[in-house]
């Protein structure tokens, strides 16, 4: 088999591998999804037994039971157990799909964060400001034209303020890592399987970004918005190289949605599947997110790009001589001082 000894773009960097064959991709994709099982039941064994100790959740009665479980699959900002739950489930992608790339050699698994095999942290903290600048914007701009309108556009804030204090401190810890693994997933683990077997980028882009939307459970107008962000959040990857401006806006829009819905100010802290009332709502939801999403893809790529940061890299087998245009990292990001491994 022929590996790609030239520079790649980061969905095809599985190709620069040494240890790349076309089938364990796919042996790769059935254990991470292996793994994700085993690791949610182990978190999911334990915030139960708490849902039972704190009455969210008896089985007494089967059908009180089912009512239970079925509520606790709805995400409650304002429920610690809800939250540890539908957090922690998600985050333990992360684990899962970095032993499916050990356990059949598509390493180094750092392969999965950048072209240049690691997090680029300052990259990392440069892209976060467009990233806070938008998620301030979106939630700011809207308020600001609903007080020009007369409207009431802060709720009363119904939550206890020591269980809001709770639950944010599980927000702000946990919520980085759903984000992040939802990123490793939709935008690099599923983008660098495809990638593998095709070159042309727009099938890593758009079968990715159809799963990532089809995962959420929210109406037609809360789907579509989901599937663009997830489209800006690939181009961006493909056009930077890798999961670092996606994982800060995708963290930042999180964090601030599950803060606010912690607070009880939208009438419910329940995050529901329904995000618009009628036409002219889903209209106003799906403008809203793909003018937001194109502003800060627009942004990104431009600071990427005045910034130096480098789209293409890769690893060759270690008996070839080393590619130059491989092996080199940007210039304004410096090797950071340790692996991450998330």
């Amino acid at each position: 088999m022929t590996l790609d000894t030239a520079a790649q773009p980061y969905h095809r960097l599985f190709r620069t591998l040494s240890g790349y064959r076309w089938w364990r991709p796919l042996v790769a994709l059935l254990l991470a999804v292996v793994y994700y099982i085993v690791l949610s039941i182990a978190v999911a064994v334990p915030v139960l037994v708490l849902a039972v100790l704190t009455g969210e959740l008896s089985f007494a009665d089967p059908a009180q039971a089912q009512a239970d479980i079925n509520e606790l699959a709805l995400i409650d900002a304002a429920s610690p157990v809800s939250l540890l739950l539908a957090l922690g489930s998600l985050a333990v992608m992360l684990p899962a799909v970095h032993l499916a790339m050990l356990s059949t050699g598509l390493r180094p698994a750092g392969v999965r964060h950048s072209v240049a095999f690691r997090i680029r942290w300052r990259w990392l903290w440069l892209s976060s400001l467009p990233a806070l600048a938008m998620v301030v914007a979106g939630i700011g701009i809207p308020m600001l034209i609903g007080a020009a309108l007369g409207e009431d556009v802060i709720g009363e804030f119904t939550t206890d303020p020591v269980l809001f204090a709770g639950c944010a401190v599980i927000i702000l810890l946990l919520t980085p890592f759903q984000a992040a693994a939802e990123e490793y997933v939709f935008r690099g683990f599923l983008a660098q399987i495809l990638g593998s077997w095709v070159r042309f980028a727009p099938v890593a882009i758009l079968v990715p970004t159809a799963l990532f939307a089809a995962g959420h459970y929210y109406d037609a107008a809360g789907v579509a918005s989901v599937a663009i962000f997830g489209f800006a959040a690939a181009l961006v990857v493909w056009r930077t190289g890798g999961l670092e401006a996606g994982i800060t806006y995708h963290a930042f829009n999180n964090i601030a949605a599950f803060l606010f819905l912690a607070t009880g100010m939208y009438g419910t802290t329940v995050n529901e599947p329904e995000t618009a009332s009628d036409a002219g709502e889903a209209a106003l939801v799906i403008v809203s997110t793909l003018l937001g999403s194109a502003i800060w893809a627009v942004w990104v790529v431009w600071l990427a790009k005045r910034k130096g940061v480098t789209r293409l890299g890769g690893r060759i087998p270690s008996e070839q001589p080393p590619v130059p245009s491989a092996a080199a990292h940007d210039s304004a990001i410096p090797p950071a001082p340790s692996q991450a491994s998330s």
